[in-house]
């Protein structure tokens, strides 16, 4: 975008599409679950930064054949994991993958919400946060520190 203006537009669009595909038929997108300030901050962040293209690299990355040929998703990864699913994010990994790609997956959690799930639902996705925390410590503290 070359303007703050073309720029919320493209934020408000990905943050209404990207927490539910159901709100694209609301009025308001759905954006009445964040705040002004919220999107503003957001948009801001990006336009004083110019960092939106930067942002957006990982996306059009990961699904680029490219990095797909590479395999690298399928190679298992033993560190331990926990994991944090949005179930309305646009492109949700199934557990069973999780659990291929990350074999020492301590903890995985289902939430209403979607890809912006610490700005929709912040209490329950700081709370899951602390909770994997703990998983992590007691992991560590029954010495399965060697990967």
């Amino acid at each position: 975008p070359d303007s703050p203006t073309g720029l919320l537009a493209a934020v408000l669009q990905k943050f209404s599409m990207a927490s539910n595909k159901s709100y694209r038929d609301l009025p308001d997108g759905g954006l009445n679950i964040f705040t002004r300030e919220q999107i503003l901050d957001n948009v801001m962040i990006y336009w004083t930064t110019n960092s939106i293209t930067t942002s957006m690299r990982m996306y059009a990355e990961s699904f680029a054949s490219r990095h797909l040929d590479l395999g690298i998703d399928r190679i298992p990864s033993p560190v331990p994991t926990c994991v944090i699913l949005a179930k309305n994010d646009v492109a949700v990994q199934p557990p069973f993958i999780i659990r291929m790609k990350h074999p020492n997956l301590l903890r995985t959690t289902i939430l209403e919400g979607g890809h912006h799930l610490a700005l929709e639902i912040p209490k329950q996705f700081a709370d899951d946060v602390l909770a994997s925390i703990e998983e992590f410590r007691k992991w560590h503290k029954e010495g399965k520190d060697e990967l």
